[in-house]
């Protein structure tokens, strides 16, 4: 097939005499040629792992919840933003970690709040507040129920004290 094209296209800049008849028989026998290509060569031509699809959409996914660092996006626009639905992203994010998106939403909070706690100048207040959560009460749980500790008590094991 990329023969016959690049014949094709040398013929077209030819100027020979019996130009016109030659391009149509050479495209006559290209249309044939691409038509008797078979459903395996033409998948191996236009290869698409879905798993390589599924692994890029992840990866989109995590850079959009760094890059918008707020806690309180939903699912469903994470889903709009990459151009896919959200039972869609729900299958990508399980296939890759087994784990929902709003589960891989919050572990990413969780372990930037971890990162902050660490941090002698700022309070739980603060830091709640850094990562757009309203209610320090809301996220003490939140830290909590992923963690097994309160705030507080990360610090504290961590020897930290303000």
């Amino acid at each position: 097939v990329f023969l016959l094209m690049k014949k094709i296209v040398a013929e077209f800049n030819q100027n020979l005499p019996g130009k016109s008849v030659m391009l149509q028989n050479l495209v006559n026998i290209l249309i044939v040629a691409l038509h008797r290509i078979s459903k395996k060569n033409l998948a191996l031509i236009t290869v698409t792992n879905p798993d390589n699809t599924s692994k890029i959409y992840f990866r989109r996914f995590i850079n959009l919840i760094k890059s918008e660092h707020t806690f309180k996006k939903t699912v469903k626009s994470y889903a709009s933003d990459l151009g896919i639905s959200e039972g869609h992203l729900n299958r990508i994010t399980h296939k890759i970690t087994n784990e929902s998106p709003k589960d891989i939403i919050l572990s990413y909070f969780i372990l930037e709040a971890q990162k902050e706690l660490t941090s002698f100048d700022k309070t739980i207040t603060e830091i709640a507040y850094q990562l757009h959560c309203d209610d320090t009460a809301y996220f003490s749980r939140l830290f909590r129920k992923k963690t097994g500790l309160t705030p507080k008590e990360f610090r504290e094991k961590h020897g930290i004290k303000i």
